[in-house]
């Protein structure tokens, strides 16, 4: 309230001048906390928070919304190309000639033209001289590169169960996909398709006259396959060194699990990250690039079942690798703080 008061009886310059310290502190505070940020990612703390990246944990612990986690990811992405870029970024943000969406610009040049370090100075240095909507076209100009491409925005509606399935089928391309989001997946399945229907078109120009003897390549095709099954079954029955093989010497383990364990575990984990923070409590909600992991490790004689199986995100997975890796020598030969189901 007093200080509600006290603004009122200040002057209108008093009022610009008081605006723009605290925008000045404002702009190096962002400095500090990149910082902070960059200790986070490289010390991978997110994954102690339930968090498969530091994406996820700027959303949900930092409370940023996304596009604000973002941008500061993207600004993390540049300056660490270098030293000198990092200077030049801290400089620019302090001073305010440059702004979290200026870096967001170039972050997307440059995943798009993999710029060189010169190049990227020239990029940042560029981007200073006009607005952040402006700053893609004047650095495409600056750099003599491929001019704007136009693009048109479509939308797409789905029902809850076709957003579901879709959303599953993004997680299951999650490791080829440009952006992991349904964007990304729809780019990747119209990319793929018309490359396949280009190879097949291709190929019948190339090859007009199998398509008549289709039906006979079958036949010829479906007995050499039967020929070989039949001389593979001879094979096992046949003795070694004298001796029929016996069923434990044919038997093996397997490591890897197989594809039905793969999808009874996933169904179970309803499609995400098993792992739950010891420090928040909380479960990894990450339904990217997920994979499934010895409870007790391969190693140590966990086998390969469906009760010694978790579902876990990449990040998580490498986290706990580290940890069991580095307990080995105080005799650790499980991993805590992981349940193998939500209801545990």
């Amino acid at each position: 309230m007093n200080t509600k008061l006290n603004l009122v009886q200040k002057q209108d310059d008093e009022i610009v001048q008081e605006l723009k310290l605290k925008v000045s502190e404002e702009s190096k505070l962002l400095v500090e906390i990149l910082n902070l940020l960059e200790q986070v990612r490289d010390r991978k703390i997110y994954t102690d928070y339930g968090c498969s990246s530091l994406f996820d944990f700027c959303v949900k612990e930092l409370k940023y919304s996304e596009g604000a986690a973002m941008r500061r990811i993207n600004a993390l992405k540049l300056q660490g190309q270098s030293a000198a870029i990092k200077e030049l970024i801290h400089e620019s943000l302090e001073n305010g000639s440059l702004n979290l969406s200026h870096l967001g610009a170039v972050a997307k040049l440059d995943r798009a033209e993999n710029f060189s370090i010169e190049q990227l100075e020239q990029a940042i240095i560029a981007s200073q001289e006009t607005s952040a909507r402006e700053t893609e076209k004047v650095i495409r100009k600056k750099l003599n590169l491929t001019p704007l491409i136009e693009k048109v925005k479509v939308t797409l509606e789905l029902n809850a169960e076709q957003l579901l399935n879709a959303q599953r089928l993004a997680a299951q391309f999650s490791h080829a996909l440009p952006t992991p989001d349904l964007p990304g997946l729809f780019l990747y399945l119209l990319e793929r398709e018309s490359r396949k229907a280009i190879e097949r078109s291709e190929k019948m120009k190339k090859e007009p006259r199998k398509v008549e003897l289709q039906g006979d390549s079958r036949q010829v095709q479906g007995r050499k396959v039967g020929q070989r099954q039949e001389r593979r079954q001879e094979r096992r029955q046949e003795p070694h060194d004298g001796k029929a093989l016996s069923t434990s010497a044919v038997i093996q383990v397997p490591r890897s699990f197989s594809q039905q364990f793969r999808d009874q575990a996933l169904r179970r984990a309803g499609y995400q990250c098993e792992f739950v923070s010891q420090v928040s409590r909380k479960r990894c909600e990450s339904r990217w690039f997920l994979q499934l992991d010895h409870v007790v490790p391969w190693s140590l004689g966990g086998q390969s079942t469906l009760e010694n199986c978790r579902v876990v995100c990449g990040a998580h997975n490498r986290a706990e690798w580290i940890r069991v890796r580095d307990s080995m020598g105080t005799g650790g030969n499980t991993r805590e703080g992981v349940h193998l189901s939500p209801e545990s």
